[in-house]
């Protein structure tokens, strides 16, 4: 008989795994005509010119541009992606710094493998709420989770980290903006975490990651209240998905990038090549590294997108949800009702025709999860759906 997956891994995927049976359900019946704003999958798909860029990089026809690529990556694809990160983050990042990775849930995995040490657990650092499966890879690596709460308003509570840095700490992991909160971390909180981290490598002797997941750093429409982390810590990894900003999340290209500032690098970036092998994650298809130097010169348009987060925003709020203004992203993560659970009202909406997804997938209590990137017409139908239910 095969073996099923240890109750440690069976417990963090419960929550998923139920929603998934409202999801049928909701799938099944009259309902699926109401509103999709569970996953983020933009119903009207990517530009007309990424898909111009990849049909283009499939009728290339210089020879094995179809082919095998190294662990990695690429160097010219590579070479373009630092050359985009140094103009974004004012950083002198080079091309061995990126390490392509098919998507960003392989290059977390990577990242993590590389903390595990032999012979003893180490700990993570995972501000709650936080991306559903952080917790899942961190269990399936052996390391050791500690959720850290954020303030009221979601941003890092300083203290509690402070409090939870201890001398098996390894790295803390965060996503910014924030996925499923949609506030971003500003520059002087981000500098007070960098400088904490820094006074616990001292007293430790040994370094701490800084592990930023900013697959979302695309969605924010005020690219100044959104820095990258990995410009206030020395030992700061950049997580990062192309999908997203493209709007084909299901072709998986994203990439790691160690800092420039990170002593001892050159051993490190080889360390996370070894991993892309060593765990079987490979590359990205050598397609989309070669659709990749067309794509980054894609101007990306999400005006749409953050007038619908502004208008939304507004509407739960005046109709007496509590709700945070989101600086990005493609959610908002207003509390549920009184008197109501994420599931029961998740479970309520979902018989209404609005898929939303439940905050205890995201390892946090009270709240759902909407996603704004479904059509116009299905947004108009999901609004009155959601005003009506904070009054039954």
């Amino acid at each position: 008989m095969l073996n099923a997956l240890p109750p440690d891994l069976q417990s963090l995927l419960h929550a998923q795994e139920r929603f998934e049976l409202i999801r049928q359900r909701w799938s099944r019946g009259p309902a699926r005509h109401g509103a999709d704003l569970a996953y983020a999958n933009p119903y009207a798909g990517p530009p007309p010119e990424v898909k111009e860029a990849i049909t283009s990089a499939m009728q290339s026809g210089r020879a094995l541009s179809l082919q095998y690529t190294p662990y990695g990556g690429a160097t010219i694809p590579r070479r373009h992606v630092a050359q985009d990160l140094r103009k974004k983050h004012e950083l002198p990042y080079q091309w061995q710094d990126v390490v392509l990775t098919p998507g960003a849930m392989a290059g977390l995995n990577i990242v993590l493998r590389s903390l595990v040490a032999e012979g003893h657990s180490r700990r993570v650092l995972m501000p709650i709420p936080c991306w559903l499966d952080y917790p899942l890879y961190l269990q399936q690596q052996g390391l050791l989770r500690v959720p850290v709460g954020l303030q009221e308003d979601q941003h890092l509570d300083l203290d509690a980290i402070e409090g939870a840095l201890q001398q098996d700490t390894a790295a803390i992991l965060l996503s910014q903006p924030g996925n499923p909160t949609g506030i971003s971390y500003h520059e002087q909180e981000l500098r007070a975490l960098g400088t904490l981290l820094e006074q616990a490598e001292a007293r430790h002797g040994h370094p701490i990651l800084l592990i930023s997941d900013e697959c979302h750093r695309d969605f924010v429409e005020d690219a100044s209240v959104c820095p990258s982390a990995a410009r206030f810590h020395a030992h700061a990894i950049m997580v990062y998905s192309f999908g997203k900003r493209w709007f084909i999340q299901g072709q998986r290209i994203g990439f790691v990038a160690v800092s420039p500032q990170m002593p001892q690098r050159e051993d490190y970036r080889h360390l996370l090549t070894q991993l892309c092998r060593a765990m079987g994650f490979c590359t990205p298809t050598a397609l989309m590294q070669n659709a990749l130097i067309d794509l980054l010169a894609v101007k990306d348009d999400h005006a749409w997108l953050h007038q619908r987060r502004k208008e939304v925003t507004r509407a739960l709020q005046q109709a007496g949800y509590s709700c945070q203004d989101p600086d990005g992203t493609f959610f908002l993560y207003p509390q549920v009702p009184a008197g109501m659970t994420d599931f029961s009202f998740c479970e309520h909406l979902a018989e209404q025709g609005v898929l939303v997804l439940p905050s205890a997938m995201f390892h946090h209590q009270g709240h759902v999860r909407l996603s704004l990137t479904d059509t116009d017409a299905a947004m108009n139908r999901a609004l009155p759906i959601l005003v009506q239910a904070l009054s039954q």
